[in-house]
């Protein structure tokens, strides 16, 4: 974690998933990074929640992110 190298050959930075800022606060940032890495030829990215909020996290996921990745 933390290094510069391009994610699976791409120039999109390995830091770009760990850097990205609280969901719940920038629903926008977190969907712009998902696009870049579909951008970036990547067909799959999974997200986790750390923590015990599991259902409202992913509730919140579905309600403002996705639709913003779609």
């Amino acid at each position: 974690m933390g290094s510069s190298q391009g994610v699976w050959g791409s120039s999109l930075p390995i830091t770009t998933a760990v850097t990205c800022p609280p969901v719940q606060v920038h629903p926008a940032i977190t969907a712009q990074a998902i696009g870049e890495y579909l951008a970036a030829g990547c067909t799959e990215v999974y997200v986790n929640q750390i923590g015990e909020e599991q259902d409202d996290f992913f509730d919140f996921y579905a309600k403002e992110v996705l639709p913003r990745v779609r």
